[in-house]
């Protein structure tokens, strides 16, 4: 059993920057010897040395020292993750190149072009100002960098626990062991990381497994291990007799038993890492499910948990109970690291107010400097607040890119000082003729050119590689204000800028949604930006791909959106959308995994492919013939396609309108469709739909 003592007996964690040459900045680190110690980017003596691509595998791990190596460059999501594995009283050792190379190393590209850095200089500010211990050969030239009072609290510190936080914990668990008593069939466990939640989830299923049978699901192999290490740990407080009925199906995504019993009780640790489309199979296994993550968002999936599978969750049969922990258990509640980390790294969020008075200030778009941000700490938090909300996977390199990447350009929305709105883009220039090829036969995949790598190397239109372009990367508006225009009052800002520019298009990347479809391709946005002075054609938004597999972390398909600019661009794209309108109804694994209400949004938007005479006689003949629906197939499709656009479905009565969805376009079995439109027989539903068919 741990010790509980009190909140001041917990010792602090330190933050040591070192500063100088190679070989002094890893001689400084011989303190560290015979410790419990964590090195990411370099080996070290009895260390657990990890590369970049193998940060996953630690979250949850504490260690007595985590030592940084940034000489080369510096990747801020390392540094947010990797703190949370250093325990109470340990030392967070940062490595860093000469102030000499600065310029150089902690550019956004290593290109010489590049400016410096804008962020690092007020990222090693903060640091330094919130406590971070700095230390260059100048500054230490005779002895060891490391303050000698840190050192002998090291060795205790994983034998102690807030008692806050230990309460808090017992009250999780009680709540999960509750479950199955309550109403409700869904419980949600959400942390900040270290603060206990896949001990609590290990305590949890001990307890649990008394009663019920339980199956706990780790995402890895490295995380089963750290949840057995808890239950080898809290079974000892348990009797040999109940020791012996806790069993536990204690296992991976991989391993996961093929059937798992109606009655169980299922666990989910870090459910963020594994994916939407698994979270939601996972919702329809067992009778009570608990789904814990971390809420820093660097899991897999970040923000994606809590934006996309929580109102998902929400709406499911059964219920949800939501429970959170608030008391960190590995360090302090006032830890200097963590303090040091929220002010660097831009992680404390202020949601702005938005007045919606009717003395408000009027709202008005304007241009938002790096600089300007850098200087207002009140304006950062809620900048960080609204870019967190912009993107479900927003994380600490997104600040990084969106402070010091030259190609960025901010569009913010003001109600007065009020921050409620952000439209980020990113240039997309010519690429030289060598990697526009080898983009185009997949070899190279340029950073920061997304629409364009997707229309040359997925979509094959070589003249692409000559266009420039500017992509929309992040856009956001304050919940107060959606729903008023602001949205597409930034998109046209965008526009208006390139179209003066005199570049080719402009280009948007989102996963697939009803409302976000919606939202691209609104047709009275279109039409009033068809009207626009200088607008001799019409200009809209053309959806030109849509992605083969859905992304492990939203759920969603991606989609690729594009508003031409000039005459090439515009015929290019609608031809894309028009290859991709024939090609998508032959997808059923598509109509498969979309709802009714994006198929619907698809036939709305996508242009018509147009009917011939030979199909219109088609029709015709299946509404006054007895042929199964499938010997008319195409046509059919088409006419409901063009009904949709034209509002003539408006009178069909709902079952016999998805019916027909279902049959044309999913290819589900008639049995299915019958439950699922009213139970009407096969013969009465087919004669109802050829007298609709008919009419249309």
């Amino acid at each position: 059993m741990m010790s509980a003592v009190s909140a001041g007996e917990l010792p602090p964690r330190h933050t040591l920057l070192l500063c100088g040459p190679e070989a002094w900045t890893e001689q400084q680190c011989q303190f560290l010897a015979g410790r419990q110690g964590l090195a990411l980017g370099l080996q070290l003596p009895g260390f657990t040395s990890i590369s970049a691509r193998q940060v996953h595998r630690v979250l949850g791990q504490s260690f007595d020292a985590v030592v940084l190596d940034w000489r080369a460059g510096w990747h801020t999501n390392h540094l947010s993750a990797v703190s949370g594995t250093l325990r109470a009283g340990g030392v967070l050792v940062i490595l860093l190149a000469p102030e000499s190379d600065w310029a150089e190393r902690y550019a956004w590209t290593d290109h010489p072009d590049t400016p410096s850095s804008q962020l690092f200089p007020f990222w090693l500010d903060q640091m330094r100002a919130h406590g971070a211990h700095w230390c260059t050969p100048d500054s230490s030239p005779n002895s060891a960098a490391v303050p000698p009072e840190w050192l002998p609290q090291l060795p205790s510190a994983a034998r102690v626990v807030d008692p806050q936080a230990l309460a808090a914990q017992q009250a999780v668990v009680e709540a999960i062991c509750q479950l199955p008593l309550s109403k409700h069939h869904h419980l949600l466990l959400t942390a900040g990381r270290g603060h206990g939640k896949s001990m609590a989830l290990a305590r949890a299923a001990l307890h649990s497994a008394l009663t019920h049978e339980v199956v706990l699901v780790a995402p890895l192999a490295v995380h089963e291990a750290l949840l057995q290490s808890y239950l080898d740990q809290w079974i000892t407080d348990f009797t040999e007799a109940d020791a012996r009925r806790a069993r536990i199906n204690l296992c991976t995504w991989d391993t996961l038993p093929p059937s798992i019993p109606a009655n169980a009780v299922l666990l989910v640790d870090e459910a963020a890492m594994l994916g939407l489309p698994r979270l939601r199979l996972l919702a329809k296994q067992a009778r009570w499910r608990v789904f814990a993550t971390t809420t820093d968002g660097y899991e897999g999936s970040g923000q994606g948990f809590r934006l996309r599978f929580l109102p998902w969750l929400r709406r499911q049969r059964g219920g949800t109970v939501e429970q959170s922990l608030q008391y960190p258990m590995r360090w302090q509640a006032n830890d200097p690291v963590a303090q040091q980390l929220n002010a660097a790294l831009m992680l404390t969020q202020q949601w702005p107010t938005a007045d919606a008075t009717t003395h408000a200030p009027a709202a008005h778009i304007a241009p938002l400097p790096v600089q300007q941000l850098l200087d207002d700490a009140r304006l950062r938090a809620q900048w960080a607040a609204l870019l967190t909300a912009a993107h479900y996977q927003t994380r600490p390199d997104d600040v990084r890119q969106a402070l010091d990447d030259p190609c960025v350009q901010q569009l913010a929305l003001w109600q007065g000082d009020q921050l409620v709105g952000l439209c980020l883009t990113l240039d997309e220039p010519p690429l030289p003729e060598p990697l526009a090829e080898a983009v185009w036969r997949g070899e190279r995949r340029p950073a920061g050119q997304q629409a364009k790598q997707c229309v040359l190397g997925q979509l094959g239109h070589q003249a692409a590689g000559l266009w420039h372009g500017v992509r929309i990367w992040r856009l956001v508006v304050h919940p107060d204000k959606v729903r008023q225009g602001w949205g597409q009052r930034l998109v046209e800002r965008v526009v208006s800028h390139a179209q003066t520019a005199g570049l080719d298009y402009v280009a948007t990347s989102y996963g697939l949604t009803e409302e976000l479809l919606c939202f691209w391709h609104n047709k009275e946005w279109h039409n009033k930006e068809r009207h626009k002075e200088g607008h001799s054609a019409p200009t809209h938004w053309r959806l030109v791909r849509i992605g083969l597999q859905e992304d492990a972390a939203s759920g969603a398909r991606s989609a690729l959106s594009v508003y031409p600019l000039q005459p090439a661009v515009a015929e290019w794209a609608d031809m894309a959308e028009q290859t991709l309108a024939r090609w998508l109804p032959e997808q059923r694994e598509y109509a498969v995994a979309f709802s009714d209400e994006l198929l619907w949004s698809l036939l709305r938007v996508l242009p018509l492919p147009r009917l011939s005479a030979a199909e219109q006689a088609r029709v015709a003949h299946w509404c006054a013939s007895q042929q199964p629906i499938g010997a008319a197939r195409p046509a059919l499709l088409r006419v409901l396609w063009q009904a949709e656009q034209l509002g003539d479905l408006r009178d069909w009565p709902t079952d016999e309108r998805n019916a027909a969805l279902y049959l044309l376009w999913h290819g589900v079995p008639w049995v299915e469709v019958q439950q699922r439109c009213g139970g009407a027989s096969q013969k009465a539903l087919l004669a109802r739909l050829r007298t609709l068919f008919a009419g249309l």
